[in-house]
């Protein structure tokens, strides 16, 4: 998935924080704006964190986790909870399985199988965010803003 380098640098300025946790590791998180996928689109907010190790000059992503504000009617509203298949521990699982223990380059140099609506309720909408995130992640590095975060 190709992302415009403005849209990079500018989520990158007003969507993540890296904060220097020691040891070569860094805490990140991505603030993302969705909508539901039912109910007409409310907005809501999430939280894409997740912490990385500099290991011979590359980033391992060593945990990574999604925060929903399980009190808002509009995360209320998403289809996966509607349905009752999903949960926020379903949605940590999957994050689990598509990044943690992977190479930060080597995630994004894959094709992922993505779908960019506004939710987060199926693997494939979950795939497109963090492939977003990680993306303004790596951008950030590579340009050194993390300093500035």
């Amino acid at each position: 998935m190709k992302i415009a380098e403005a849209a990079l640098a500018k989520w990158a300025a007003q969507d993540l924080a890296i904060t220097d946790d020691g040891d070569n590791r860094l805490r990140c998180r991505f603030l993302y704006e969705g909508s539901t996928c039912c109910n007409m689109g409310w907005t809501f907010s999430a939280d894409l964190i997740c912490v990385i190790e500099e290991r011979e000059g590359r980033h391992m992503i060593e945990s990574a986790s999604v925060l929903l504000p399980m009190d808002s009617p509009a995360v209320k509203g998403l289809c996966m909870f509607q349905r009752g298949k999903r949960n926020l521990d379903t949605i940590n699982d999957l994050t689990q399985d598509l990044v943690v223990g992977r190479w930060l380059d080597d995630f994004l140099g894959e094709e992922h199988d993505v779908n960019p609506a506004g939710c987060v309720c199926g693997q494939s909408e979950l795939c497109h965010k963090w492939v977003v995130a990680l993306s303004t992640l790596a951008y950030a590095l590579e340009h050194d803003l993390s300093a500035a975060a």
